[in-house]
């Protein structure tokens, strides 16, 4: 999971020809959203679509199950989706 524990108290200068416009609370809001975004709602592939978050606390097992009960549910038995 990444973590917010960011130092934003340093000296940065902006890139040339671009403009700051963010103060330092600002976009350490920015940076927590990302953050939390990015481990609570993000699906990561290489975590069989599921969360950080939940790998991190152990909820990927029960989601995947849960998922494939559903999927068994919604196709159809014939074998044949679009006769």
């Amino acid at each position: 999971m990444i973590t917010a524990a960011i130092s934003l108290a340093g000296n940065f200068a902006p890139l040339p020809g671009r403009v700051l416009r963010s103060n330092t609370r600002d976009l350490e809001r920015q940076i927590g959203a990302f953050v939390d975004y990015y481990n609570n709602e993000r699906y990561h592939e290489s975590l069989n679509n599921v969360t950080p978050a939940g790998v991190y606390f152990g909820r990927d097992k029960a989601i995947i199950r849960e998922r494939a009960k559903i999927k068994k549910l919604t196709i159809p038995l014939s074998g044949s989706c679009c006769a």
